[in-house]
């Protein structure tokens, strides 16, 4: 926050509530936001007076999950994702690996489980933080195999072909 006189802050709130702060110099601070959500005018207190923000701050909390369905499946299965904050969601993976995700709302998104997924947590990646699952996805196996790669491209009968899926 940037401003006049504001090295001798002794109290600083958005919208009425407390929030923690450092004094950088006379014209800027601080301002750590903690868990909860803040919306509201900055207001700054020294033994001179109490300044006020003319605009409001909003903090953007960070996207949770709640479950998710199914949990378990294979490739090109739809995962539906429950929780809060998936407005801006930048990212969502499986297991580590990253999948295809559309944001239905803020509360649930779609992701597709790809043949490279592996078994494990959901991560939703959002601008304000990250949510993980504290259950695991399990990948099954979707009957027909798939496969990645194979080398050489060609060889003389009796070559050995090396199939990677």
């Amino acid at each position: 926050m940037n401003g006049d006189t504001l090295s001798g802050a002794t109290d600083v709130r958005i919208g009425g509530a407390v929030v923690s702060f450092s004094v950088s110099n006379d014209s800027s601070l601080t301002i750590f936001l903690g868990g909860a959500p803040f919306s509201g005018t900055i207001s700054v207190t020294t033994p001179g007076g109490t300044g006020t923000s003319s605009g409001i701050f909003t903090s953007i909390p960070p996207p949770v999950i709640s479950g998710f369905t199914p949990t378990s499946g294979g490739a090109g299965t739809m995962l539906t994702v429950n929780g809060s904050d998936f407005t801006n969601v930048t990212s969502v993976s499986i297991g580590g690996t990253s999948v295809p995700f559309s944001v239905s709302n803020a509360t649930q998104l779609t992701a597709t489980v790809i043949a490279a997924t592996l078994t494990g947590p959901v991560r939703v990646v959002a601008g304000a933080g990250t949510a993980n699952s504290t259950q695991f996805f399990t990948v099954t196996s979707s009957g027909a195999p798939a496969i990645f790669s194979f080398a050489p491209a060609s060889g003389p009968i009796g070559t050995q072909v090396l199939v990677t899926g």
